[in-house]
């Protein structure tokens, strides 16, 4: 054999053991590359669940965008969740039957030999009256199954599916709260055992030189359970409508309140409110939080208002 052909034989030899070599250890292989491109686009998750004399409905949006690196892409979520009592008692925070928490979370998502290695790095929430506003980052390992996307963590998984339609489109423009319609209702038994259903509709608005004003009407309705006459009624329930004006301004630490005070009335009459028919005029502090305003009124009452159409 010559020594061209033994140079040549050589080179075949190791261009078939090259052909063999391993992937080196921490390389993305290029199936991984592929697989974390078809992440691209919209994907969808949701879960319902029962505990505890509440149902609470979980929903996430997830959407991914390539970035110029083909190992990586960036993107978010949003989550909404829904908290419902099924028992019909309200929950403190709100003073609702009903919650609602919604939040943005913003990741990247980087091929790894494995998979799809996905990294939330920053967060905002939507306030609220029942919002902490605190979450912890967390990471997870996506790999592509079957047209699903399979997101393992430690101590759980999820399967999120392509989006198949279009995101829902904004809701209408809403006055900046506090501004804007709001109401308040409650339902509590009387010392006599009597059902009092309270309902109020405010109309708030904040002026160019920052002092807010409106009004609100109260309509109080009380009946019998059991469907008895009310003595003083000569009906199984009755009730009243009392209408009020309010003004304010900023309170004085500069932190976005009001001071509120009740400053006319019309009150409404019943005989069954004869005995006690004054009204007292009051004062509270005034704050917006998300899309509720929190009044608080002296003597440590609370109300918690909210958009009509949101109960």
């Amino acid at each position: 054999m010559t020594d061209a052909l033994r140079a040549l034989g050589v080179a075949a030899a190791c261009g078939a053991c090259a052909a063999e070599t391993p992937i080196p250890e921490g390389a993305v292989p290029l199936d991984a590359i592929v697989t974390a491109r078809q992440l691209a686009g919209a994907w969808e998750w949701a879960h319902v669940e029962v505990e505890d004399g509440t149902l609470r409905r979980e929903r996430e949006r997830w959407t991914f965008a390539p970035t110029p690196d083909p190992r990586r892409l960036v993107g978010r979520y949003t989550r909404d969740v829904l908290v419902r009592s099924l028992d019909g008692v309200p929950f403190q925070c709100n003073q609702e039957t009903r919650y609602d928490q919604r939040s943005e979370i913003f990741v990247e998502a980087t091929a790894i030999a494995t998979g799809v290695a996905i990294r939330e790095i920053s967060y905002r929430v939507d306030p609220g009256p029942c919002e902490r506003g605190l979450r912890e980052l967390g990471s997870y390992v996506g790999k592509l199954h079957r047209g699903e996307l399979e997101l393992v963590w430690p101590g759980g998984e999820a399967t999120l599916t392509r989006a198949t339609d279009a995101p829902e489109p904004p809701p209408p423009a809403r006055a900046e709260p506090p501004g804007g319609r709001w109401t308040w209702n409650v339902t509590s038994w009387t010392r006599v055992g009597m059902v009092r259903e309270e309902h109020e509709d405010w109309e708030l608005a904040v002026g160019d030189d920052g002092m807010i004003g409106g009004t609100y009407v109260r309509e109080v309705r009380e009946h019998s359970p059991d469907g008895d006459v009310i003595a003083c009624a000569g009906a199984p329930s009755w009730g009243f409508v009392d209408r009020y004006l309010v003004r304010g301004k900023p309170t004085e630490d500069g932190g976005g309140d009001w001071r509120i005070e009740e400053i006319d009335l019309v009150a409404g009459d019943h005989p069954c409110i004869a005995a006690t028919p004054r009204r007292t005029l009051d004062s509270a502090v005034l704050a917006a939080d998300g899309e509720h305003v929190v009044i608080r009124w002296r003597g440590k009452r609370r109300q918690v208002l909210l958009r009509p159409g949101d109960e």
